[in-house]
């Protein structure tokens, strides 16, 4: 018998899973309106292991799933990219900061309130009577604090999203994780962001965009609170190196601004 771990699941079958929670039904409701449909790449193998967007050809983008995985993994790390993309729909973005650290920051609120969608994706499947994306992609994954800390609030009556993004939050390992995947992925996105720290003292505070965009998951959190905003002190020096190339980038007063070109090592 193949352990479901080292097999690749049908998109079907993880959009049958989806589909019997409220949460992931809006989500693939989304991904139809957007022209978002879900791949299975046997290629990729662990090297790529999780999943990636890809543009189709003809219009419309895919969620490529990679690496052998259960149906319930494949489930949960779609509505995880699913909920990110809503949010960039919405306008919620890095590209919102306005400095290097503040498109960190929102990076950070970004993939925890993805984090707690998904939970919540798991836990109305579990319910139904499928334990698989509860215990392939929360429990068996690395994301045991997150799975109970949305459990006991859920039985508790309290916010289970808030309480998922906090314990997401308050995982050192899981931040650094999550900050330098944001260090090496800013770099292809400077034509974007390079812009949008260059005129972030003409543009208000963020919050209340980020806390509209996102909703019910940070309803009475302060967003900017240290647990939200602090970083790790080693990659200081990367958002330093990040400043100076958005400022270098910046357009001479009277001068109309242009699109970077910005060469990374």
């Amino acid at each position: 018998m193949t352990h479901p771990s080292t097999r690749f699941p049908q998109t079907r079958e993880i959009e049958g899973l989806l589909r019997l929670s409220e949460t992931g039904s809006t989500l693939l409701d989304f991904a139809t309106g957007e022209g978002i449909g879900l791949a299975i790449d046997p290629q990729a193998g662990f090297a790529k292991a999780g999943g990636y967007v890809r543009p189709r050809e003809g219009g419309g983008h895919d969620i490529v799933l990679c690496g052998p995985m259960s149906a319930g993994s494949a489930a949960h790390q779609a509505a995880k990219i699913l909920r990110l993309m809503q949010q960039e729909k919405v306008g919620v973005s890095e590209a919102l900061g306005r400095t290097p650290a503040e498109s960190l920051w929102i990076n950070r609120l970004r993939q925890a309130d993805a984090e707690a969608t998904a939970a919540a994706v798991c836990w109305q499947i579990r319910k139904s009577g499928e334990d698989g994306p509860w215990q392939d992609g929360l429990v068996a994954a690395g994301r045991l604090d997150v799975a109970e800390a949305y459990a006991s609030a859920v039985e508790s009556g309290k916010p289970a999203g808030q309480a998922a993004i906090t314990a997401c939050l308050s995982n050192e390992r899981r931040l650094d994780e999550i900050d330098h995947s944001f260090i090496a992925s800013a770099p292809h996105r400077m034509a974007k962001l390079a812009p949008a720290w260059a005129s972030g003292t003409e543009r208000p505070d963020p919050s209340d965009a980020i806390a509209r965009g996102l909703g019910r998951n940070t309803e009475g959190l302060a967003l900017r609170d240290p647990l939200f905003m602090g970083r790790p002190d080693a990659i200081e020096a990367e958002l330093k190196t990040l400043a100076k190339r958005a400022e270098d980038a910046a357009p001479e007063p009277g001068r109309k601004p242009v699109s970077p070109k910005v060469h990374m090592e």
